[in-house]
């Protein structure tokens, strides 16, 4: 299962993303929309994930009940 994102969209993502450690140059552009455009599929890019949550009791004890 999987999030459909416009491909601009996606390469302004990754832009974004990768402007916190290095410059994006042209060329970095370039590769980045390459590297999108590949794995798009009628204009759209297929962003795969899994995510899980859990949840925990924690006993209070001591002073810290209120």
């Amino acid at each position: 299962m999987g999030v459909k994102v416009q491909v601009e969209s996606k390469i302004r993502q990754n832009k974004l993303f990768f402007e916190k450690y290095i410059e994006v140059t042209p060329d970095i552009e370039q590769i980045i929309r390459e590297h999108v455009s590949a794995k798009a599929e009628g204009g759209k890019y297929k962003e795969e994930g899994r995510a899980a949550v859990i949840w925990w009791n924690v006993q209070e004890t001591g002073d810290e009940r209120k």
